[in-house]
């Protein structure tokens, strides 16, 4: 009797491993654990073949002025790696020569030299490529060129210290941070008691969530609309005179706290300044910002008036606050009468008599409302027909063309046009036809031209030649 015996068929597959090549730049570690064995590649090398699923780690070691690179085969640029097999593969490591890292301000190279321990010697760039964080307070630097090297940054302080054994404060004296632009790792960055006025280079360090450019010259904050990590932000005793960038950051964290005292903000209750930190308080974003001016009274300073019907007149409204300042609010106030018979109500305190009697305008603002009588006397409300009529080919002024107005059908008024082409009329509210003649030329018509309380009517004739 023959018994039948299942075989498991596990597949193997083939792994190379080469070494980045001309030989010398570095060379590869290759480990299977479960086999014990250990191969150091220096060129290329057919490792062997392996069963689906086995591990095996390879490291990456750059000779002496070289640094690894990345993987190719693999998408890593980890010098230690580890693979599984399910394919035939070839694996190769790239070095890269190691450069020599250079800083144009010897005082920032020295903060570096500190912070990796080498007093002396050429510095490379395998050496800064791990530094996380520099200390820079108070050096008198003027330059961060070179600065963009030390790409693992998270945290660099480039503010002002205070020596105990001088007595004094210390400062740095940077303005040009446009290198600083390249450490997209930053997460803390302190500029305080700097010369900055540019922040463009922050607008894509998106890792920020600790920015103090406190005693700086920054006005525009716009390069920060997109830093949605910050949960500190520090812009007190700049210039910045728009903080409304800081309201289009989507905050990723609970605890925002922003200090922005001592800029040119303008703190009187009402005004946008103020209006944009009340929004961000509503977003419940922590702000310091000193002490909001209060609004104590809105006015109309133009008093009582007394118009002709048709007459129009612009009143003006002004806040008036605690600090007895005043600033126009004529374009934000809401304004009302008390009878539209009397008067008809333009935008901006705009205010025309309509028909004989007295009403009362009222302006309102953030609370606060001003009034005004105005008194409205006998008489037709009219307003202006007025244009140009050219013609001809080339076009010409037409200075003897001739406008005639009708409403349905009936002659209203005419005039004819001075010697630039140009005319008026001033007719009563309504619509009309308006005809523009001319010797010599087809006459043209204009039909339903309205003539509104406020707003003249203006048009344009092109007649032809018979």
């Amino acid at each position: 009797e023959t018994t039948a015996v299942e075989v498991e068929v596990v597949d193997e597959y083939g792994l190379s491993v080469v070494a980045d090549e001309p030989p010398g730049e570095g060379t590869v570690i290759v480990e299977v654990e479960e086999k014990e064995q250990q191969w150091e590649v220096t060129g290329t090398e057919y490792i062997g073949e392996f069963k689906e699923g086995t591990e095996i780690k390879l490291e990456a070691i750059p000779d002496e002025s070289y640094v690894f690179d990345y993987w190719m085969g693999i998408d890593s640029q980890s010098p230690e790696e580890s693979i599984i097999i399910y394919e035939s593969m070839t694996v190769r490591s790239k070095f890269v020569e190691d450069t020599a890292v250079e800083f144009a301000d010897p005082e920032l190279e020295e903060a570096v030299r500190e912070a990796i321990d080498k007093p002396e010697g050429t510095i490379y760039q395998s050496e800064v490529a791990d530094l996380e964080s520099l200390n820079a307070r108070g050096r008198g630097i003027e330059s961060l060129e070179g600065i963009q090297h030390l790409q693992s940054l998270i945290s660099l302080d480039l503010s002002s210290r205070y020596d105990a054994d001088e007595g004094e404060w210390k400062y740095n004296e940077i303005s040009d941070i446009a290198p600083l632009s390249e450490l997209n790792h930053l997460g803390r960055l302190i500029l305080a008691d700097n010369q900055v006025e540019d922040i463009s280079a922050l607008s894509g360090m998106t890792d920020l969530y600790n920015l103090n450019l406190s005693r700086n010259s920054v006005s525009d904050i716009s390069p920060l609309s997109g830093l949605e990590e910050l949960s500190m932000l520090f812009i007190d005793r700049n210039q910045v005179s728009d903080i409304s960038p800081l309201l289009d950051i989507n905050y990723q964290k609970d605890d925002v706290y922003i200090d922005m005292e001592y800029n040119d903000l303008d703190l009187r209750e009402g005004l946008e300044d103020v209006q944009n930190i009340r929004e961000l308080e509503n977003m419940d974003v922590d702000v310091d910002y000193g002490e909001i001016i209060e609004l104590v009274d809105l006015v109309i300073p133009e008093g009582e008036q007394t118009l002709e019907a048709g007459e129009t007149f612009e009143f003006t409204a002004l806040a008036v606050y605690e600090d007895d300042s005043h600033v126009g609010v004529t374009g934000e106030a809401k304004w009302t009468c008390d009878d539209t018979d009397v008067v008809e109500m333009g935008e901006d305190g705009k205010v025309a008599g309509v028909e004989y009697g007295t009403t009362t305008v009222y302006a309102k603002w953030k609370g606060k409302t001003a009034s005004s009588v105005v008194n409205v006397e006998e008489g037709e409300v009219k307003n202006y027909i007025k244009g140009k009529v050219t013609g001809g080919d080339p076009p010409e002024i037409l200075a003897d063309a001739v406008i005639t107005v009708y409403q349905n059908g009936e002659l209203i008024a005419s005039t004819s046009c001075d010697h630039l082409g140009e005319f008026s009329l001033k007719v009563p509210l309504g619509t009309y036809d308006v005809q523009a003649d001319s010797s010599g030329y087809n006459p043209e018509t204009k039909e339903n031209v309205e003539v509104k309380i406020f707003e003249e009517a203006e048009i344009y004739f092109y007649l032809t030649e018979d």
